[in-house]
């Protein structure tokens, strides 16, 4: 098989592609595109309660404006602060973003939909991430006691306790309670 491909050049020394050789024309127009340097942020090991937040950083590498018209957090725990509406050709912007992490323990990731009007992905899926350390790890944060049937009855649930004070409360003890 034989593939050839011609290309024209005119007055203006511009490469035009010939009909069906699979180029594109010098001319054409990529719109609006969306870059993300960075789409996922890992916060590392933060401590339960914290408020930790986060700037990503857009790049409109199209060349038209870029618009992002919503910003929506995968969880109530995730808000997106005033966010670049309108980004230039060339230009960047960012969407920046807490986590609130006070009902969180251990490895916890978060998305963020960021939509626009990049007709190639209009709706661009951000991540943050965090090992949300606590001081006391309880195997059940809730204990359910079945319903007595009389006074004298003894009902027990077992319930682990376990401690990883480390280095950030070493002031911090666990005692027997009995």
């Amino acid at each position: 098989m034989f593939v050839s491909a011609v290309a024209l050049v005119g007055q203006d020394d511009t490469t035009q592609a010939v009909a069906g050789s699979g180029s594109k024309p010098a001319s054409s127009n990529v719109g609006p595109r969306l870059q993300v340097p960075n789409p996922v942020h890992d916060f590392g090991t933060v401590k339960q309660g914290q408020v930790v937040r986060h700037d990503f950083k857009l790049v409109n590498v199209g060349d038209q404006p870029l618009e992002i018209t919503d910003v929506k957090p995968s969880c109530g725990c995730t808000t997106a602060g005033q966010w670049s509406r309108s980004i230039p050709p060339g230009e960047s912007g960012t969407i920046p973003l807490q986590l609130e992490t006070s009902r969180f323990a251990g490895v916890v990731s978060k998305t963020i939909s960021v939509t626009t009007n990049d007709r190639t992905e209009p709706v661009r899926i951000l991540e943050i991430k965090a090992d949300i350390w606590t001081p006391i790890h309880l195997s059940s944060a809730v204990v359910v006691f079945p319903a007595l049937t009389n006074a004298d009855q003894i009902v027990t649930q077992p319930v682990t306790i376990r401690q990883d004070m480390g280095t950030l409360y070493p002031q911090v003890r666990i005692r027997d309670a009995v």
